[in-house]
């Protein structure tokens, strides 16, 4: 963090914290997995929740499903169309066709970040790198670099819409 500018490290630390949610969620897209994990299991026992509860002790679980349940409408749709191809992704698809699967992955950050500034902004890890940066701030910047799926964004963000 030493050569990032001041005024950066806390969306760049934001922005790490947004990558270990992804990495994790990724991981259940794998094609080699695709068998072993299901949607009820998944939600059951919410490896998501387990991720953010240890970086965010101080949340409560209504707090914290909230946001797994935006991650994981996020994820779910990815989820099955990968396993209504699995035979052919493992058998058939080139490792450049598999990547061309891959999710929004700017999407899912964003919306990871934007749900876990809340717990972020009163955590430990903010006031290492503390900011005058806002959810406003943040919901400005995604919607400049989201463009057009913004609305999308919006629709996974609002927890109103959540299918979990």
């Amino acid at each position: 963090m030493a050569e990032i500018p001041e005024e950066l490290r806390t969306l760049q630390a934001l922005r790490e914290l947004g990558s270990v949610v992804y990495r994790t969620v990724a991981k259940f897209g794998n094609p080699s997995v695709l068998e072993i994990y299901t949607l009820n299991n998944l939600l059951k026992y919410d490896p998501l929740f387990e991720l953010i509860s240890g970086y965010f002790p101080q949340a409560t679980t209504a707090e914290i499903n909230t946001i797994t349940n935006k991650l994981w409408n996020c994820f779910i749709p990815y989820l099955f169309l990968l396993k209504k191809y699995k035979q052919e992704i493992n058998q058939d698809w080139s490792s450049e066709r598999r990547r061309s699967y891959k999710m929004d992955h700017d999407l899912f950050y964003i919306l990871a970040m934007t749900s876990l500034y809340p717990l972020f902004r009163q955590s430990d890890i903010f006031h290492q790198y503390p900011s005058n940066l806002t959810m406003e701030n943040l919901m400005q910047k995604a919607q400049v670099y989201l463009g057009e799926r913004y609305d999308y964004f919006l629709y996974l963000f609002d927890e109103k819409t959540s299918i979990v």
